[in-house]
């Protein structure tokens, strides 16, 4: 090798290994305020939604006997098992996780935008961690902030032009979250500019079969229990369209996070329109991004728009969203996206003036959450044998607080017309809890009073809201 040649590798090496060493220490703050953020909130039970409580009830049961069974279906094998091994430590442990994958995700996001050449690409990292939805969830046992991580580092290998990595990376978010698979779409889109013309199809099937094979391992225990029946959902029905509204904006992106949407999405579609905003306007980028951007984003808005049913269905999605508005707007545009949502978890706004924002509201309803369960355990135990109790949402909560096998009174998550008969038949008597009865008649079809149901001596939980709106979910 020619000495002039082997000087100038040299030297490619030492600005490559000052480069990392800058990223090193910016990433490593941006990292430790996303968690440390998070310290104050994860201490007060399981979070909010009932899914995180069926995640403790799976743990438990896994712990005690050895075979694990899924919260719900599709399953989320990952998740779920490695939840289970840190439940002996509380709330905190199990919530301490998913606080680290949204570092995580907040780091290989940051990572992601600053390969499509985002200037406020560190900025745009935090914004992404302290959305309010993305912020509650990585406050719980949810697998959505789990799922969020190692998604994040499938984009961020899959600009690279890593595929193996960026597989294994899909591989495990979709062994948390089954839809995570259709991100090996997108990133193959991402793929396919960044590495040489002769290896193209190599590396998307490379990525393609690295990430099916990971995911495989990971849903083996359901297979080998339940085939491919595991394949399947639970539909809770469609909630009325203005709470399905509320849902996709003021409570995922609170209402400070939602004007800077709006704005931002105006002003993206106006330079578009006027041609300022370009598609090849940064070296390592490509008018291919925008294409994967966009895939992954109607990927992961497709399930919410099917089952409007949680706002952190939309969790997923939210990468490609960010990433598409920060590529089209300007600096100093995409800057005060990024500032607003920082704030938007922290400050919230109404007829009255400025408030505290949705993670403040997240922490108080949890506290509540924990007043109420406690109330109706100790009113539970007050009532003749052969008792069932028509729960909804808040029968995951209640077993998770009660001993694991706990057998009377009986709580049930939602009754239908043929639940009725047969808890008749055994002779059970029915009893509901205030909050839930209209969710019922809704989402089960069943009037529990016509059927001589008897109201448990509690408070209402949500004495001020209606009853499709009731629901924490």
């Amino acid at each position: 090798m020619p000495k002039h040649t082997e000087g100038v590798q040299i030297g490619t090496q030492a600005a490559n290994t000052r480069q990392e060493q800058c990223l090193l220490w910016p990433l490593v703050a941006l990292a430790l305020v996303v968690f440390i953020s998070r310290v104050p909130f994860v201490s007060n039970g399981y979070g909010v939604d009932a899914d995180c409580y069926r995640v403790v009830q799976v743990g438990r049961k896994l712990l005690a006997t050895g075979v694990y069974e899924p919260s719900r279906f599709p399953g989320y094998p990952i998740q779920e098992i490695a939840t289970a091994y840190v439940l002996q430590f509380g709330p905190a442990a199990a919530n301490a996780i998913s606080a680290f994958l949204s570092a995580v995700a907040a780091v290989y996001f940051a990572l992601f935008v600053r390969e499509l050449g985002v200037k406020w690409w560190l900025a745009g990292g935090a914004a992404l961690a302290f959305i309010p939805a993305i912020y509650v969830q990585s406050v719980s046992t949810s697998d959505l902030a789990w799922a969020l991580g190692f998604a994040c580092g499938g984009l961020y290998y899959g600009v690279r032009g890593k595929p193996i990595a960026a597989g294994i990376m899909i591989g495990l978010a979709t062994g948390c979250r089954l839809t995570m698979i259709t991100a090996v779409l997108p990133i193959s889109v991402l793929l396919w500019p960044r590495v040489p013309k002769a290896s193209r199809i190599k590396s998307i099937v490379l990525l393609s079969v690295v990430s099916g094979v990971v995911a495989a391992i990971a849903f083996l225990p359901l297979f080998t229990r339940y085939g491919l029946d595991f394949i399947s959902y639970n539909n809770h029905g469609r909630p009325p369209l203005s709470l399905a509204i509320r849902r996709a904006t003021t409570n995922c992106w609170g209402k400070v996070g939602s004007v800077a949407i709006i704005i931002g999405s105006i002003v993206a579609l106006c330079r578009l329109a006027r041609g300022v905003a370009t598609l090849d306007e940064h070296p390592k980028r490509f008018p291919s991004d925008f294409l994967a951007l966009g895939l992954g984003l109607a990927l992961n808005i497709a399930p919410f728009i099917q089952i409007p049913y949680e706002t952190g269905y939309l969790t997923p999605a939210m990468p490609y969203f960010a990433a598409l508005l920060f590529l089209l707007l300007s600096s100093r545009q995409c800057l005060f996206v990024c500032l607003m949502l920082l704030v938007s978890s922290f400050v919230d706004f109404g007829k009255t003036g400025f408030r505290p924002g949705l993670i403040f509201d997240d922490a108080a309803v949890r506290k509540a959450n924990g007043r109420h369960i406690d109330m109706v355990i100790k009113e539970a135990k007050r009532l003749p044998p052969h008792s069932s109790i028509l729960a909804g949402w808040w029968q995951p909560m209640i077993l998770a607080t009660l001993p694991l096998g706990h057998q009377e009174p009986e709580f049930i998550f939602r009754i239908h017309e043929a639940d009725v008969t047969l808890l008749e038949a055994r002779g059970r008597k029915l009893y509901y809890l205030a909050d839930v009865l209209e969710w019922n008649k809704r989402y089960g079809k069943v009037d529990m009073t016509k059927h001589g149901a008897v109201v448990l001596n509690v408070p209402s939980a949500y004495p001020q809201q209606t009853p499709s709106t009731a629901s924490p979910q």
